[in-house]
């Protein structure tokens, strides 16, 4: 047996090419478009990436959060200014449809920095706080808060148990 190939993840170009020609055939197929958008995105070909969670998205209706995420974040591997366009704009809509989505919390709060929505950004990242965060996203979300309110000038953020 071949070793497989850690760098994409095991996706492999032939392999996306024939879940591509199998979904020419069935262009219905939900998964298979979300398949072959992280497909797209592992070998870092992100405007076929885009094209593909569009279409799991418009198979959706607009309703399903992979999609939305996945051309998000396909954008913003192109350029991370779409945070402040875009790309955060769908995180909005991530965050409407899945409003305790953690993910989309995170990404809607970074993405109301980006805006210099500080009020809505300072609210976003508080309420990550009651999440079960991994170390270094929280500690990022303390960072933030830190820099949001000595850039406001407000008093410091509630501590997570505070809120």
């Amino acid at each position: 047996m071949p070793p497989s190939d850690t760098s994409t993840g095991g996706f492999s170009p032939a392999m996306t090419a024939r879940l591509a020609q199998k979904l020419a055939e069935n262009q219905d197929d939900l998964d298979g478009w979300l398949l072959l958008g992280r497909s797209y995105s592992v070998l870092g070909q992100y405007p076929l990436a885009i094209r593909a969670f569009q279409r799991a998205d418009r198979i959706a209706k607009g309703q399903n959060v992979e999609a939305i995420f996945g051309v998000a974040e396909s954008l913003m591997a192109q350029d991370t200014e779409e945070l402040g366009r875009a790309a955060g704009h769908l995180f909005e809509k991530a965050l409407e449809l899945e409003p305790n989505n953690p993910k989309a919390l995170f990404y809607a709060a970074f993405a109301a920095l980006a805006r210099n929505e500080l009020p809505l950004a300072r609210e976003r990242f508080v309420r990550l706080q009651s999440f079960n965060l991994p170390p270094e996203a929280q500690s990022l979300v303390e960072q933030r808060l830190a820099a949001i309110d000595q850039e406001m000038g407000g008093a410091p953020a509630p501590a997570a148990g505070d809120a």
